[in-house]
């Protein structure tokens, strides 16, 4: 169950996940328990292992944009790169009141295809010698207003 795997990455009870997934996703980033999650996110360990993380990603991030598109040709994930999952992620963090955006530049992907390979690109994290637990936490919790249960309106559904 993908609330069992999110409790695993971000080390609360599932209960608290699925909570957490019932919030508006527009909401969520003024909800004390997230904001408290984020805020005990290693930012520094985050940047400190950004380079390993490039190349990690640049080596799977082609396979992982391609499965998506093959399962989901109506969704536009063409620019996904290791840039953009991991300089994007540390700047975010290292800029919380801007975390409200990334739901907004994700409007054009449906949570399925999100909730379906966000354990994909999890596990390719056991392969970072340093700093792999850390992101695996850290994409799950930006993750989780992505595939909320109460998304707005004009988020596109498959």
């Amino acid at each position: 169950m993908l609330e069992d795997l999110l409790a695993h990455y971000i080390g609360i009870a599932p209960k608290d996940v699925q909570r957490l997934l019932e919030v508006q996703a527009q909401s969520i980033y003024e909800d004390n328990q997230y904001r408290q999650l984020v805020d005990t996110l290693d930012v520094k360990a985050l940047e400190e292992s950004l380079a390993e993380t490039h190349m990690l990603l640049d080596k799977h991030v082609p396979g992982f944009t391609a499965a998506i598109v093959k399962k989901y040709p109506q969704v536009p994930v063409t620019n996904m790169t290791s840039y953009s999952l991991g300089n994007w992620l540390v700047g975010f963090l290292k800029f919380p009141q801007a975390l409200n955006k990334l739901l907004g530049m994700h409007m054009h992907i449906p949570p399925q295809p999100i909730r379906e390979f966000l354990p994909v690109l999890l596990d390719v994290f056991n392969e970072l010698p340093y700093g792999g637990s850390e992101w695996q936490r850290a994409l799950t919790l930006l993750a989780v207003p992505l595939i909320s249960e109460a998304q707005p309106v004009e988020r596109v559904t498959l």
